[in-house]
């Protein structure tokens, strides 16, 4: 829709500010409307399809739309609903201070394309309880289909976050102002509460924008906080399974968090705040896992926990926590509806 209708865009921003997420009302749009996109899909159709499986609502009407076609007709839709979109939505405005009148309508029109998608699909995957509770009332079938992660090594592979181990804190983020918002107010601009010779060090694209807050320049020279942005797996795995905890100070957003799965999954000691763990509530009891809501609280814990890290074997990993297990339940449940509405006369 930005190439055949690129003034769409200019009217949309000039009520709205700046939000960054109008690319998705677009795709909705032009989901129902466009022939151009219908005849795209329908020349990649290779065969007829039982299952049609749509990441979040914008794509939903897609597929309805082309129901009528051979290869579509008697495909299951399976909505996979990542967030309640209107409140995430109403929630990022609300922290860029752009909670205006029209975004109050687009939240408004959000709410309404995600409750359309749940009606019109024929299971609908949610993350938590807690979004299950608020789109069973639209859903025709709500099933729950938790979030996880990959499977991490057994051990950490060797990098310079080995000489490191248990000795700082690690932040996995992507430059998403939610994101960077929790970063910034649960640690704060002075990192001299650290213990000396501990360090923060974070991995993503987080790091183009905390490279540039002003208040942490003395710091990264001082070694007390690493931006190593993109990085491999092997990195990856290696900065988790060597942690001496792993940051989670997310304050707004909505869904369950993917990143609160890995840190989980690794098996070392995570803090958190409630929101982070959305979703992962039963791993609160964890000895290992550590929440936090104010950010005094959370930086003496973080203080803590670095001061108290052990080298002695971490927690098992959460086998439960990967994809395959993870989304075991929902899977059964899915093909076995299937097979009953396939099979019916």
């Amino acid at each position: 829709m930005d190439l055949i209708m690129p003034w769409l865009d200019r009217v949309r921003r000039k009520h709205l500010g700046k939000p960054g997420n109008l690319g998705q009302i677009r795709q909705h749009w032009a989901a129902q409307a466009s022939q151009r996109l219908h005849k795209q899909l329908a020349a990649r159709l290779e065969h007829t399809y039982t299952i049609v499986h749509v990441e979040h609502p914008w794509d939903v009407a897609l597929i309805c739309a082309m129901r009528g076609h051979p290869m579509l007709a008697r495909a299951r839709i399976v909505y996979s609903a990542h967030n309640i979109e209107h409140e995430l939505f109403e929630s990022v405005t609300r922290e860029q201070g752009h909670w205006n009148r029209a975004a109050q309508q687009l939240a408004q029109e959000i709410r309404q394309i995600e409750e359309a998608a749940a009606a019109a699909a024929d299971i609908t995957w949610a993350v938590s309880l807690a979004d299950a509770e608020k789109l069973t009332p639209f859903a025709r079938q709500c099933v729950l289909a938790p979030n996880g992660c990959r499977e991490l090594p057994t051990h950490a592979p060797l990098s310079l976050f080995s000489d490191l181990r248990g000795r700082y804190a690690l932040f996995i983020g992507t430059n998403y102002a939610p994101n960077i918002n929790g970063f910034l107010s649960m640690v704060g601009n002075d990192l001299s509460f650290l213990p000396s010779g501990t360090s923060i060090h974070t991995i993503g694209t987080c790091a183009e924008a905390l490279k540039q807050h002003a208040p942490y320049q003395p710091w990264m020279g001082a070694g007390r906080i690493r931006h190593h942005g993109k990085v491999s797996t092997a990195l990856l795995d290696s900065a988790l399974l060597n942690a001496g905890v792993i940051l989670l100070p997310i304050l707004s957003g909505g869904g369950t968090n993917l990143k609160t799965a890995e840190a989980l999954a690794s098996g070392q000691p995570v803090l958190g705040t409630t929101k982070a763990f959305r979703g992962f509530e039963v791993w609160l009891r964890a000895p290992s896992v550590h929440q936090a809501d104010q950010p005094d609280v959370f930086r003496d814990n973080l203080v803590k926990l670095l001061l108290t890290f052990s080298t002695a074997q971490p927690a098992p990993r959460r086998q439960e926590l990967t994809w395959s297990t993870a989304l075991r339940p929902a899977m059964e449940e899915t093909l076995r509806n299937t097979l009953n509405s396939t099979s019916s006369p």
